[in-house]
């Protein structure tokens, strides 16, 4: 949220004001630095956000869960196979997993610094924030997985439109990129 605040600012484009959107643990940081800031933020778009209600821990990005992804980052060895046995459990149609899909995420996931900036994150403080989403009068566009349903978001952000996806998994942007991308700019 920090970096959020130091980046927009020293981008020096005249960013007073501006929409924010992410998905994930993106989302998280979204809508916590939307709470924070919600002079800068036009609108706001959660995507699977993350909501961190249910943490018992003080981990700003649990990797001791099972199945997270965080662990599976810190002991993936850099295969096509591992990378298609993740992102099936997580998407939909799992037709997306394609050689060039998996080639340009086995990069990001090789890129310099990536594993050990998780292993900072996972060591961080998590200040939850979540039962403060209420004061969040932002106008919100709540993107979800038909698949992996959570309805926590639905009611906790007053100013807000829920736009279920029924036959799509985590990542609507590559699932139905046509469609949410059309959502998300009538949003706007």
């Amino acid at each position: 949220v920090y970096f959020i605040k130091k980046f927009t600012a020293a981008l020096d484009l005249g960013l007073k004001q501006f929409h924010i959107a992410g998905n994930g643990f993106g989302g998280q940081l979204a809508w916590q630095y939307t709470l924070l800031h919600q002079h800068k933020v036009l609108k706001m778009c959660l995507i699977n956000g993350l909501h961190a209600a249910n943490e018992i821990d003080n981990s700003i990005f649990k990797i001791q869960n099972k199945n997270g992804i965080g662990r599976f980052l810190l002991r993936w060895k850099g295969t096509k196979k591992s990378v298609n046995k993740r992102f099936s459990k997580i998407i939909g149609d799992t037709k997306i997993l394609n050689d060039s899909f998996i080639l340009q995420t086995q990069t990001l996931l090789l890129k310099k610094g990536n594993r050990e900036t998780l292993s900072t994150l996972s060591n961080m403080p998590y200040k939850n924030r979540s039962v403060r989403l209420n004061e969040i009068e932002t106008p919100t566009l709540i993107m979800k997985s038909g698949l992996f349903n959570d309805t926590f978001f639905d009611d906790k952000i007053s100013n807000s439109t829920v736009k279920l996806y029924e036959s799509v998994g985590l990542m609507p942007m590559i699932e139905c990129a046509e469609e949410s991308a059309k959502d998300f700019l009538h949003f706007l």
